[in-house]
């Protein structure tokens, strides 16, 4: 007995030993180990077909986002008014993994795989069916993480004659699908950053009846780690671009892309430095409309002056820039407190005129006049202070200060000085630069 328990020990202990290494004993795709789960309704017979077309074992694959999120899909590819199936499943030979993507078609109702393509790789990121090439029918576009989240490779599918053909296979880093040339079809734009090059680019991509044409390429600021979704703004009547928010450093920067004269441009990116840095701030503070035109601003944080009185860390007085298609221009100024909640926004007179300092000991902002010129400061114009709740209720801030908004735990509240009066604010007009961050 203590001679199987001892074995029975051991055995634990390899197999405990084996799993915290990341390593398998037995295979590097543990889902081809189970079978694939059964589906039901209309799908059921798919299945069934599919499972004939692969004889052996396999694993449904899900993608992780997208316009779906199923193995398989019901879709009309080719445009004839009946739908196809498409089907993504991966299967492993000698501990290599490939994942396939097949059309099948229904014909007298029996469902049957007409054609596959394959492709190693460990997972799908996301799956669209888009008229790429505006001849009515749907092309399949995967993005495929091959390894990991790293290293991806978006692939365009053309369904024709129950074939599946590759139009185009590319890495990337994030890409979307548009149309920046006004040519009513979506085109593919890939980003790829490759950080062990220490480079990023752009690529652009027309694809049509005739095949695929790369449109365009530009370089982009290479020192980022990540990028946001690109979101696709219409600039004019007949100009979009792409405003894609990219993690550098501590804080991001914003790259914009479109195409002029039939290049693709991005206006930021300077060539000596290599870098991008117009649209740069060092928090992370995303490009959002403000005004509702659907146009994002890009927010600039300029660095103010410091009081060493209050504190020895500087706060940041936030620009929100428009690009009108040649250069940004100001169009918003504000205070943003993230660890407060809460926003102002002050006008172009007063931002120039003035210098937000941070009071973290008591959780205050005090906006003065500043002279820029002679690096001094000025006199007070306002605070804004964050108190808890009970010390409000307490009675203790009933004189001198404004009350702009109350919470749960805590309230903000304004003091105006009677400087606040030569920059045309008052109690009423300081609830209306007021703004709690999300509502």
């Amino acid at each position: 007995m203590k001679i199987k328990s001892a074995v029975s020990l051991c055995f634990i202990i390899v197999l405990l030993c084996v799993s915290l290494c990341g390593c398998s004993p037995f295979t590097s795709d543990a889902e081809s180990l189970l079978a694939a789960p059964k589906l039901t309704g209309e799908l059921r017979p798919v299945q069934e077909a599919l499972e004939r077309s692969i004889n052996g074992k396999y694993s449904l694959k899900f993608p992780a986002s997208g316009e779906t999120k199923s193995a398989i899909t019901l879709v009309d590819l080719d445009g004839d008014g009946n739908n196809e199936a498409v089907a993504f499943y991966s299967t492993s030979v000698d501990n290599t993994v490939t994942l396939h993507v097949s059309v099948l078609g229904s014909e007298n109702g029996e469902w049957n795989c007409y054609s596959t393509q394959k492709i190693v790789a460990g997972g799908i990121e996301r799956v669209h069916f888009v008229d790429t090439d505006g001849d009515s029918s749907k092309e399949i576009v995967v993005g495929w993480n091959v390894y990991g989240a790293v290293d991806k490779t978006v692939s365009v599918y053309d369904y024709t004659g129950k074939s599946l053909m590759v139009l185009i296979e590319e890495p990337y880093t994030t890409f979307v699908l548009c149309d920046l040339d006004n040519g009513f079809s979506s085109d593919l734009l890939t980003v790829y950053l490759d950080q062990a090059a220490v480079s990023a680019q752009a690529k652009y991509f027309d694809i049509t009846v005739r095949g695929v044409a790369q449109l365009g390429v530009c370089t982009l600021d290479p020192n980022v780690t990540a990028y946001y979704d690109p979101t696709l703004v219409k600039m004019s009547e007949d100009k979009y671009a792409l405003y894609i928010d990219c993690v550098k450093g501590a804080g991001l920067v914003t790259e914009i892309l479109y195409v002029e004269n039939g290049s693709l441009v991005t206006p930021f990116y300077n060539d000596e430095t290599k870098e991008t840095v117009d649209t740069y701030r060092p928090q992370i503070v995303p490009c959002r409309d403000i005004d509702g035109d659907s146009i994002p601003e890009i927010p600039i944080m300029i660095e103010q002056p410091v009081n060493v009185n209050h504190s020895a860390s500087a706060a940041y007085l936030t620009v929100w820039k428009s690009f009108d298609g040649e250069k940004l221009a100001p169009k918003f100024y504000t205070l943003m407190n993230y660890s407060d909640g809460y926003t102002l926004n002050i006008s172009e007179e007063l931002a120039q005129v003035s210098a937000t300092v941070r009071n973290l000991e008591t959780r205050e902002r005090i906006i003065y006049e500043y002279d820029y010129k002679n690096e001094k400061f000025g006199r007070e114009i306002f605070r804004v202070r964050v108190v808890s709740k009970t010390s409000y209720d307490s009675g203790i801030y009933n004189e001198g200060y404004v009350l702009l908004a109350t919470g749960e735990t805590q309230v903000w509240l304004a003091k105006l000085s009677e400087a606040a009066k030569e920059f045309h604010i008052d109690e009423k007009t300081i609830k209306e630069m007021f703004t709690l961050i999300g509502g």
